[in-house]
């Protein structure tokens, strides 16, 4: 059977299956991919005890796209490769400069590695599962205004018809961790479905206890996976 028809049929299981099981490790908790680069490169490490058969590719935020269906424009090299128990694999991504992407924005894609474990011994009863891993790749255009961290700086919190409006008036995605409203007591209210807000837009949540609100507390992760946390009042 062919190998990328045979990774590509797994697609669906592997979605169901936590990453938490899988060999094959990747350096870093996202990808930014600046647009002056050639190429970025993508560190794997199989941590298991057996041979991997490693799949990869980008999507354009459609999660059920394969390597066949994908319209993303990028290249993964090599996009099958098979890497040894405790030894490595770099990826290459190459972007195709065909198409255009926006100039003043960062645009999202997502990078897909599939791991498919080697087959156990002959003779053992087995249930195998294929892990995929999904990162954020970020293209991020050369010659924005700001740096990232002056853009966290630059997030908006209000209460808008008794909901929280948080307004990313920048060109980055920002991405957060857990993030809390502060009440009037000092007792902390969590706020709920916040993964990240596109660049140049709001979202708006339905929060408990926004009346008793004094700020909201917001962490967000960088490029380099660390939290910064700012503190916005009402």
């Amino acid at each position: 059977m062919n190998k990328q028809f045979f990774i590509s049929a797994l697609l669906t299981l592997s979605a169901m299956v936590t990453s938490a099981q899988a060999g094959i490790v990747i350096t870093g908790t996202r990808v930014i991919y600046p647009s002056d680069k050639e190429f970025v490169s993508v560190q794997l490490t199989n941590v298991g005890e057996q041979i991997a058969l490693v799949q990869s590719w980008i999507d354009d935020k459609d999660i059920i796209a394969d390597p066949t269906t994908t319209k993303a424009p990028f290249i993964v090299t090599p996009p099958i490769t098979t890497i040894e128990a405790s030894k490595g694999q770099s990826l290459r991504i190459i972007f195709n400069q065909k198409q255009k992407l926006a100039s003043d924005r960062e645009t999202l894609f997502w990078l897909n590695v599939l791991d498919v474990p080697a087959k156990p011994e002959q003779g053992k009863n087995y249930l195998q599962f294929a892990i995929r891993n999904r990162l954020k790749l970020f293209y991020r255009p050369t010659g924005l205004k700001i740096e990232q961290q002056q853009a966290f700086q630059k997030i908006e919190a209000q209460r808008t018809n008794n909901r929280l409006e948080i307004n990313n008036p920048t060109p980055y995605y920002l991405n957060f961790a857990k993030s809390h409203l502060i009440l009037k007591n000092g007792a902390l209210s969590e706020i709920k479905n916040l993964s990240f807000i596109e660049p140049f837009s709001k979202q708006q949540f339905d929060v408990e206890n926004l009346a008793d609100a004094k700020s909201v507390q917001l962490s967000l992760i960088d490029d380099y996976g660390s939290l910064s946390t700012i503190e916005k009042q009402f």
